[in-house]
């Protein structure tokens, strides 16, 4: 088991108001008046927060004052307390069973996969009113929203670009690419020279490139929300936009600039590591995985497969809601509330070393290193996709990653279009049922 108990330290003393006119009238006003009595002891209310992995932020050691006084002791439980191995889909199994029973869940992460079956399960906590919510940026919040409710407080942002092995670029006199152009001209001129340019896998190696290069036309259209109302009825095919996308996969593994069979066979993790090690000059990536142990010069950009430049795919990662069986609703949402606060983000987030969910120009980013300067000024000021729209009927990320492995398996991008709007109709059938 992975474990720890962390205090929210608070000032000694619980407040209780005494009705002064309660032996005259037998009873108190709805508003409390009277005389301050401190006690000796106060109330301890514990809240378990339940996630993959442990965060043991500094920020739970600051002190918090409850409205009532009461000193909230936070207990983190993880996937590996209940199960041998702890992975990502032990905690969805485990969660999925234990919300919908009796449990002592108070403050839970949600997975961007599981918004929709959560939501439609009523598991969230509709946290719109939540004191502190408009500190989140706009692109946060909306990561963070189903059926036009906020439903989690996210602690750090995340970006998938691309990063860049600059020194194997620089002995072939070539640049970081600004553009999809750029970008395929690289890609042969490394792969004439024996070099496998993209170091693909089985996860956001299909997605991060394919979803920018397709669903960038609906995010930075002026008509956006026309755009999306339409995918959502099945007016338009969700493939008027990734055929794009798929394209460009295709084109990737026709090429030979991405082994599909060694992109069948990797996860994310296996491929960046044999990246760090060497392997391939491109890889997509988020902004907040540790780079610390790369030997080599690199840069991050965005996904820079457009004809004018590229994007991010972006989402809020540890994602906290409340359960709305938890019998302590309002302390966990006087705890979501601390968190929110603009100090207490920035500190999370230099203590995760990642991105925060809230914009200041306040904010120093030395701590996640200059190769990724410039792509986090693009990141909050340039294009974004969200890896899941929670507006759409209709998955994105996951399917989006499927449909990329049948790709490498042998279906042409036209077969996957076609599936892909299948899925579409099927969804928005589901849903009106």
């Amino acid at each position: 088991m992975e474990r720890s108990s962390f205090m929210l330290n608070k000032k000694r003393g619980l407040l209780s108001m005494l009705c002064i006119g309660a032996l005259l009238l037998g009873g108190c006003n709805s508003e409390k008046q009277g005389l301050k009595k401190e006690y000796d002891t106060q109330k301890e209310v514990t809240l378990t927060m339940f996630e993959i992995d442990v965060l043991n932020s500094k920020v739970w050691n600051d002190a918090l004052l409850a409205k009532d006084d009461s000193k909230i002791h936070i207990i983190e439980r993880t996937a590996s307390y209940y199960s041998k191995d702890g992975e990502k889909e032990d905690y969805r199994s485990y969660l999925d069973t234990q919300l919908k029973q009796d449990n002592d869940i108070d403050l839970y992460v949600v997975l961007d996969e599981d918004i929709k079956k959560l939501g439609d399960a009523g598991l969230f906590t509709d946290l719109s009113d939540l004191e502190g919510i408009d500190n989140l940026t706009k692109t946060a919040l909306n990561t963070a929203t189903y059926n036009d409710k906020i439903f989690a407080v996210p602690l750090v942002y995340a970006a998938y670009g691309m990063y860049w092995n600059v020194d194997v670029l620089n002995q072939y006199g070539l640049s970081v690419p600004k553009n999809q152009k750029e970008m395929l001209s690289v890609f042969e001129t490394l792969k004439k020279n024996g070099i496998t340019p993209y170091v693909g896998n089985k996860g956001y190696g299909l997605t991060v490139p394919a979803m920018v290069s397709g669903l960038s036309q609906v995010y930075t259209s002026d008509k956006k929300d026309q755009l999306l109302n339409d995918l959502k009825d099945g007016k338009t095919p969700i493939s008027t936009y990734m055929k794009d996308g798929f394209d460009l996969l295709e084109l990737f593994i026709d090429k030979g600039y991405m082994d599909k069979k060694y992109a069948l066979e990797k996860t994310p993790d296996e491929s960046l590591a044999d990246f760090k090690a060497g392997h391939g000059v491109c890889i997509a990536a988020s902004s907040n995985y540790d780079m610390s142990d790369i030997t080599f010069h690199y840069e991050m950009t965005s996904a820079n497969v457009l004809a004018d430049g590229g994007g991010f795919v972006v989402t809020s990662a540890r994602k906290f809601a409340i359960n709305p069986s938890s019998k302590q609703i309002e302390y966990a949402k006087e705890a979501l509330s601390y968190i929110l606060k603009e100090d207490n983000m920035m500190q999370i987030a230099k203590e995760l070393k990642a991105l925060p969910p809230v914009e200041t120009d306040q904010m120093d980013f030395s701590y996640m290193g200059n190769e990724r300067k410039d792509a986090i000024h693009d990141i909050y000021h340039g294009i974004t996709i969200p890896m899941e729209d929670t507006s759409l009927p209709f998955g994105e990320w996951e399917v989006i990653r499927n449909l990329g492995r049948e790709m490498l398996e042998g279906k042409s991008s036209k077969d996957v279009c076609k599936e892909y709007d299948q899925i579409q109709q099927d969804a928005i059938k589901t849903e009106k049922e």
